[in-house]
């Protein structure tokens, strides 16, 4: 609550960027400037750090049984004609539940006056942020959590969800997701996406994860060190987490982490028992992308990060990702790097921003830019951006 406080001095004199800001060439270069910074930190508090305690969305609920046996919950909300409209299914990443801002403010602003003409699926409910599976277990993110987008397609038709075409969208570490399951699609065979838009994505999951791990204490041993999270990274990151165990308190459920550890401690004791429990799933070995070691959770981490560093070129749709100068927790070296991928890869397409923060750009520039940006992407979104 302190925390949440604190923001609003910062919202109150730096949240709106000036004017002439928002003209900038989108693709220009970042100027640090204080209140870009500041900016960046407060357009990321108004659009994630508030929520609601009531659960609005109960009646949507699904819970989605896989291949594999992991059940993986979902908010559904059809269209007016769902059988034959575009379905997206959209993938809020880390601690993203559906009281949490990011996905009430996308659903009240986007989904409900039906600004895409399309249907929805909402990856993660108030029963399970997006790593924490309905059977209780955490994914791995990365390779591990596109390889569940791509197995959600055969569970979709299992419970009558028709569509016309299919589409996906992620949200920071649920960006990542994105990619993978764009990567997996293609390397088994490919058809299930018709197209994709990423916002404020993780391009690099290793140095995402070990970025975290190390802001909380327990960086991971044999991979490259890791920056910490900036102070105001820190902020969101803690109380997004402290949003999420308001939930699980009450749901009368143990909070994350328990007393007894730490979140960089948490999150490495969990991935270690869903790496074991994957390699003891025949199912989920079956399918198992060879490239991605499970030897450890070190070795899960580098591969899986490889897989989306190496592998753009084999993205068969097209993909629109969009970025923030200013975003205070996925650099913007890391979109940067992806921007090299448009040479290689012609369905692949860029669009950075001077502001908008972490999945700030609802607040910055209103649902109808975020809308005009899915649409393209709904509509077969081809790699220039207009």
């Amino acid at each position: 609550m302190i925390r949440r406080l604190g923001f609003a001095i910062l919202i109150v004199w730096c949240a709106r960027a000036p004017a002439y800001v928002l003209q900038m060439p989108a693709n220009s270069r970042p100027r640090f400037r204080i209140g870009r910074y500041l900016g960046g930190i407060a357009q990321t508090a108004l659009s994630n750090l508030f929520a609601v305690p009531e659960d609005q969305f109960v009646n949507c609920a699904r819970v989605f049984a896989l291949d594999d046996g992991t059940k993986l919950a979902g908010l559904y909300f059809p269209g007016p004609r769902p059988n034959a409209e575009p379905l997206v299914i959209i993938n809020f990443g880390l601690v993203a539940d559906d009281r949490a801002n990011p996905v009430r403010d996308f659903i009240n602003s986007v989904i409900k006056p039906d600004l895409i003409h399309s249907s929805f699926l909402i990856i993660g409910s108030a029963t399970s942020a997006q790593f924490l599976l309905v059977n209780g277990e955490i994914s791995i993110g990365g390779y591990d959590e596109g390889r569940l987008m791509v197995q959600l397609v055969n569970a979709l038709a299992k419970q009558g969800i028709a569509y016309s075409s299919l589409h996906l969208m992620g949200v920071s570490l649920g960006g990542n997701a994105v990619l993978q399951a764009l990567i997996e699609d293609a390397r088994l065979g490919g058809g299930r996406f018709s197209s994709a838009v990423i916002f404020s994505g993780v391009i690099n999951e290793e140095e995402s994860t070990q970025t975290v791990f190390t802001t909380y204490g327990a960086p991971l041993k044999g991979l490259p060190s890791g920056d910490r999270l900036s102070t105001g990274g820190r902020i969101i990151l803690d109380a997004a987490v402290d949003h999420f165990n308001d939930i699980l308190r009450f749901k009368g459920e143990d909070t994350v982490p328990p007393p007894w550890e730490n979140l960089g401690q948490y999150f490495y004791n969990e991935f270690e028992t869903r790496r074991e429990d994957l390699t003891m799933n025949p199912v989920s070995m079956a399918s198992w992308n060879p490239m991605v070691s499970l030897l450890s959770v070190e070795d899960y981490v580098r591969t899986s990060s490889a897989i989306v560093m190496n592998d753009l070129d084999e993205i068969r749709v097209p993909v629109i990702v969009v970025h923030a100068e200013n975003d205070p927790i996925i650099p913007y070296s890391q979109f940067e790097r992806l921007q090299t991928a448009e040479v290689k890869n012609a369905n692949v397409g860029t669009l950075g921003t001077p502001v908008g923060g972490h999945w700030g750009f609802l607040y910055m520039y209103g649902p109808r830019w975020v809308e005009d940006i899915l649409n393209r992407s709904v509509r077969r979104a081809t790699k220039i951006i207009d």
